[in-house]
């Protein structure tokens, strides 16, 4: 019976340390996440390596620190750039953020070491270099009448050209004058680039120009009454056609549409034509107009109560100024020929109007502004509101990483908040107070300690903030369209909750959940050693 007990009391502790040492051993080893690097060598693949990592998004940078990616092998190679599919440029440098799944591109060339420089010239060996492939670039307008072209530039350096570069070098230095930049893309990679995007030699682009909008100048006018240097009314209107008024639509902007009620028209004159027109007749954008009127009775002239409206377009610029009617109403055509000049922003559609000083979702159509009521000089500017169908929008989330006593080397806990406070397009740190609560506690009670928000990009562990605190982020719709939305908080005076929240982002285990179950399996085991002990201790007394 003794013997019996000892051997399955021993069983019982091997197979317990067996079973211990699975999770201790995948926790040391198991890697949450999983990339390809494909390296290229002067234009050749030369292998694709998959790397394991435990952080995503992780910077390539990042993984060369951990040991995560070796890339000794090319010490002897210069490194040219990074990128992967979709990012729209390449970079000099590995910093472009790593997701599980993906893909990423090293290029490397090679480079002479110098040693042959002392060789006689018979005995040095002849090199050769790949060359520089040329960029396709499409040229394509808006305008029906212009003609597309296909025209190629090999970048300067070897690598890259800009958008603009391309324009200017392979198309003419003044292109700018005639057009603008309207959209780029790749439709090989089905990428789209702005202006200033990098592109790699060897890729063809479709580059869409548009016509510039030439600015309409305003026609001056100065009406005066009764053949006197009595100036009843001046100011300048810019015709809603873009190129030309008549005068009588001209007498009815300056007071309103019952004006000959009151004045009889006498006549008027033209600086740009040298003469004069006639009431019906038209006079171009640009012009200053002389207007002579008579009184009709003893009445007094009235200018009404028209006032200024200044439309401005999406860069903030002016587009007009236009007087409203007596009764503060702007015209149809004024409004639609403002709307017509506001430009457009990528992501976002064009919905109507706000003051200026108003910078909320509340705006009026074109149709609602017709039938709004000015009471005073007022400037209005565009509104735009964004694309909410854009899945790169929907897809990105926003996290929120909390760091501990003025410690920036790695956050005590990453939340994901998209679906979260962030849902509503703004985190303030009143809401992120509220999540910090989930998992800490005050030491004292002066209460936990809040240094502000930080936006950060790119490496947000490493580089911890991009700018200065602040107490709102109200732009998260827009951040999510470069990525993944990074806010850091430091907090002190706090201690971490002995139970954990429901709440808690459980996406990026800590290896101390593994280790803790781990340490269990193991306390449990010297338990079972301990028995052993006192069982044969026992046995040895009763003898």
């Amino acid at each position: 019976m003794k013997t019996t007990m000892k051997k399955l009391l021993s069983f019982v502790l091997v197979a317990v340390l067996l079973v211990s040492a699975i999770p201790f051993q995948a926790s040391a080893t198991e890697k949450a996440y999983s990339a390809q690097v494909e390296i290229k060598v002067d234009g050749e693949t030369i292998e694709t390596k998959t790397v394991g990592f435990n952080k995503a998004p992780s910077s390539i940078s990042t993984l060369l620190q951990y040991d995560a990616l070796d890339l000794s092998a090319y010490s002897g190679y210069k490194f040219s750039h990074s990128w992967k599919d979709g990012m729209g440029s390449a970079r000099g440098d590995m910093s472009i953020e790593v997701n599980d799944g993906e893909t990423i591109k090293l290029a490397y060339v090679s480079i002479s070491d110098g040693s042959d420089q002392n060789q006689d010239n018979e005995n040095q060996e002849e090199t050769t270099t790949t060359p520089v492939q040329p960029i396709t670039l499409k040229l394509l307008f808006n305008d029906d009448t212009a003609v597309s072209k296909t025209l190629t530039h090999t970048p300067s350096n070897g690598v890259s050209s800009t958008i603009a570069d391309l324009l200017y070098y392979v198309y003419d230095a003044n292109w700018d004058d005639t057009y603008d930049f309207y959209r780029a893309n790749n439709s090989r990679l089905g990428t789209t680039y702005d202006i200033n995007a990098e592109v790699l030699a060897g890729e063809s682009i479709n580059v869409r120009l548009k016509a510039k909008a030439q600015e309409v100048k305003p026609i001056d006018i100065i009406v005066k009454v009764d053949s006197s240097d009595n100036v009843v009314w001046t100011g300048s209107k810019v015709p809603s056609n873009g190129t030309s008024s008549k005068v009588e639509d001209l007498l009815s902007y300056c007071w309103n549409k019952d004006w000959d009620d009151v004045y009889e028209f006498d006549h008027a004159w033209s600086h740009e034509q040298q003469k004069n027109v006639a009431r019906t007749g038209s006079v171009n954008a640009g012009d200053t107009l002389y207007i002579m009127v008579n009184k009709l009775d003893s009445s007094k002239p009235t200018t009404g109560t028209a006032y200024s409206v200044t439309f401005k377009n999406v860069s903030g610029d002016a587009i007009t100024t236009v007087k409203t009617d007596t009764n503060g109403y702007l015209s149809s055509s004024d409004i639609t020929y403002a709307a017509a000049r506001v430009g457009t922003k990528s992501g976002y559609t064009f919905k109507g109007w706000q003051v200026s000083t108003t910078r909320s979702a509340n705006y009026f159509t074109n149709t609602e502004l017709a039938a709004e009521k000015i009471t005073a000089n007022t400037t209005l500017v565009p509104y735009f509101e964004v694309n909410s169908t854009s899945d790169k929008l929907n897809s990105n989330k926003v996290y929120l990483h909390i760091f501990l006593n003025n410690k920036v080397d790695e956050p005590a806990k990453n939340i994901d908040i998209t679906n979260g406070i962030a849902l509503d397009g703004k985190v303030t740190l009143a809401e992120v107070k509220t999540v910090v609560k989930n998992y800490y506690t005050s030491k004292t009670s002066d209460g936990i300690g809040y240094d502000g928000l930080y936006f950060a990009t790119g490496d947000w562990v490493g580089k911890f903030v991009k700018d200065d605190k602040v107490d709102t982020i109200d732009n998260i719709a827009e951040l999510k369209r470069d990525g993944y939305v990074h806010i850091n908080i430091m907090i002190t005076n706090a201690t971490a909750k002995s139970t954990s929240s429901s709440n808690a982002d459980t996406s990026n285990p800590k290896t101390g959940d593994t280790f803790t179950a781990t340490m269990t399996v193991m306390t449990i085991s010297a338990s079972a050693l301990v028995l052993v002990y006192l069982f044969n201790k026992k046995r040895a007394l009763a003898k």
